[in-house]
């Protein structure tokens, strides 16, 4: 019996990027789920979660990812062809290794591996089938050629060919955890001859050489896509999210991270070592133990610093704490929700609900500036770019005189539902419903970057050259240069 399978074009394959041999933009996957692993001469292939990770086999190094709108199970090489064969629920999707362009073939049985041939695919499962790779056609068949290089899920067996391995699960070293002793499983394993490569379950991918045992992890991502605060001290980026803190590598493609045991909300160097804040608790990290070194009367919301003293912006007002102290006090606007605080030489600026306020350290008196709620301010050529609670991007000159009462010195600019600003100190990023933004402070005027995806975009900012967005799903990132 012979079925015809419909060759569906690239279009129908919901997948980003979209083109992923020409498109400028990089997706940066989460920590997940490792189901499979493939190599070639020159590349390692991995699925992760729905993502399709590629590597260069030599360095070891993330170079493309593909992220599928769909579960994927298996992936495997075609030495053949140079292609990657990639089974999902109810489809075989071949990518060609070099261009990554695609095609899509329907399955209409369950199959839970598939055999590579130099002419065809078989499939294992409900039914057994061969897959004609010339003319996409699929015949049932009842035996399977013996020369074929078989694709399927992992069992326990293979896992007890390394008895190196065991207990089959990985610890995070003390210093990435406030959690001892989870257990972080391996889920997939390949050899190819020379290398085993190790999937695991949110602790990334191993390669143990079979010849000295040496080990190398990498961590090709942060712990969480759902990110929902985004820090940069110095050359230092860091992703907060629900499992914790996760480091943007800067001259290594390795990723960093710490697990926490409670929520972080937001967090601050302080000497050799950090401030974060959990709930309505500011706490260190002394050999993976959180220790308290303040208390408020409310949830912590921002935190900001200068040379003397800590500024705490929270759910009843901002307070103040000396370096050293661990007494919070009240400072400036109370009773409202503080969003935002930002440090000059001169002054100290707070936003909260309903207005900017601006702390005069000459005078010791506090002005409000602008009567909108704040939640962000960025510093640019001499300006303060203020993001309002209602997603409107305001411009306040650093040089107003606040004593003039009589004059309002603060400007809208055009409103497209902004969520969040960075700067590379040219431009002001603005992550909006719609796309990335550059807004040129001497021209006045926006433009879309086009070559990343119209999507919503909850977060922008701009590290070693390079402009990272944060989706609801998905982190994207894009060199400098293909802004405009």
């Amino acid at each position: 019996m012979i079925n015809t399978l419909l060759l569906c074009l690239l279009s129908s394959i919901i997948m980003r990027p979209e083109n992923a041999f020409l498109d400028r933009y990089t997706l940066i996957p989460p920590l997940g789920i490792v189901k499979s692993i493939d190599t070639s001469l020159r590349s390692v292939f991995a699925i992760n979660d729905n993502y399709l990770l590629v590597f260069e086999k030599q360095r070891f190094e993330l170079e493309k990812t593909v992220r599928f709108e769909k579960n994927i199970h298996l992936v495997g090489y075609d030495p053949y062809f140079d292609d990657v064969w990639v089974l999902t629920e109810n489809s075989l999707i071949r990518l060609n290794a070099l261009t990554f362009s695609a095609q899509e073939f329907p399955l209409s049985t369950t199959v839970s591996a598939f055999g590579i041939g130099q002419d065809a695919l078989f499939l294992d499962g409900v039914a057994d089938y061969r897959l004609d790779k010339r003319t996409g056609s699929l015949q049932k068949v009842f035996e399977f050629p013996g020369n074929l290089t078989w694709r399927r899920r992992t069992t326990s067996a293979e896992f007890r060919q390394y008895p190196f391995l065991t207990p089959y699960y990985y610890y995070d070293d003390p210093e990435e955890t406030q959690q001892p002793f989870s257990e972080f499983s391996i889920t997939t394993l390949h050899s190819d001859g020379i290398d085993l490569y190790v999937g695991t379950d949110r602790y990334g991918i191993l390669k143990y050489n079979t010849i000295s045992w040496n080990k190398e992890r990498f961590v090709y991502g942060p712990l969480n896509s759902r990110i929902y605060r985004v820090r940069k001290f110095g050359d230092m980026v860091y992703f907060i999210s629900a499992q914790g803190i996760s480091v943007y590598p800067q001259d290594t493609r390795n990723w960093r991270y710490q697990r926490f045991a409670q929520r972080i909300t937001d967090m601050l160097p302080l000497g050799n070592t950090f401030l974060f804040s959990v709930g309505n608790r500011l706490s260190e990290m002394e050999s993976g133990v959180m220790l308290t070194v303040g208390n408020t009367t409310a949830d912590i919301l921002a935190l900001s610093a200068d040379e003397s003293h800590i500024y705490i912006g929270t759910r009843s007002g901002l307070l103040r704490m000396e370096k050293g102290s661990r007494t919070p006090l009240s400072f400036g606007p109370d009773r409202y929700a503080v969003y935002s605080v930002y440090a000059t030489d001169e002054k100290l600026y707070a936003g909260d609900e309903f207005a900017l306020y601006a702390y005069d350290r000459l005078t010791h008196t506090w002005a409000e500036i602008v009567p909108l709620g704040i939640k962000d301010i960025i510093e640019l050529k001499g300006d303060l770019y203020l993001l309002g609670l209602n997603n409107q991007l305001m411009r306040y000159p650093l040089s107003h005189d606040m004593t003039a009462q009589d004059t309002v010195d603060w400007f809208l600019l055009p409103y497209f539902n902004v969520y969040d600003i960075d700067t590379d100190d040219d431009v002001l990023y603005c992550a909006s419903f719609a796309g990335v933004y550059a807004y040129e402070p001497e021209t006045e005027f926006y433009t879309m970057i086009h070559d990343l995806p119209s999507l919503r975009y909850d977060y922008v900012f701009v590290v070693d050259s390079t402009i990272v967005a944060v989706s609801q799903d998905n982190l994207y990132a894009i060199p400098v240069e293909y802004r405009n």
